[in-house]
């Protein structure tokens, strides 16, 4: 195997930074039922509070993106809400905004907004972030030498996507379009 930044290994020369977020995505229901993808959540769910709540070095976890994984969860384990609470409280643990993971190109935006607004209102009483949070952060976001660095490419393009990225020849984010 060659050496990182040697001629043709694939890998840039340029440090990189990487940031690991240690997250769950939830489907309430996809290639499996909804009775058998929640076996294995609570399964990960309780695995997760152990973690967090005994060491000490795992100091935060992504729930998910939507509430209703913690409510799915807790209509099995209820012990458990107490427990996601205090998570949630301490900055140990995230979730939402989302009330359910919406198919954005199924929905109007009406639904879109009621379902933020839905997942809101659920997690509002544990969320470690609020809605003045955001509307402070958006304030500062124009004052913020902030960049956004996006290269499209086209579906079939992914590996000519591949290339560039590993050669270093953009910064920034690569995002795929049909």
């Amino acid at each position: 195997m060659s050496e990182p930044g040697a001629p043709g290994s694939g890998f840039a020369t340029a440090p990189r930074i990487a940031f690991l977020v240690p997250h769950t995505h939830w489907d309430r229901e996809w290639y499996r039922t909804f009775a058998d993808f929640r076996v294995s959540m609570t399964r990960i769910v309780r695995e997760v509070l152990d973690r967090l709540e005994q060491d000490p070095a795992f100091t935060h976890f992504l729930l998910d993106g939507q509430a209703i994984l913690a409510r799915d969860h807790c209509e099995i384990y209820p012990e458990d809400a107490e427990r996601i609470r205090s998570l949630v409280r301490e900055g140990r643990m995230s979730l939402g905004p989302w009330y359910v993971l919406p198919e954005e190109n199924q929905l109007s935006g009406e639904s879109l907004v009621r379902n933020f607004l839905w997942g809101e209102r659920t997690v509002r009483s544990v969320a470690n972030l609020t809605r003045r949070d955001a509307e402070e952060f958006l304030a500062l976001a124009p004052v913020i030498p902030v960049r956004t660095d996006v290269h499209t490419y086209a579906l079939e393009e992914a590996n000519a996507a591949l290339d560039d990225l590993r050669a270093g020849r953009f910064q920034g984010a690569a995002v795929l379009v049909p």
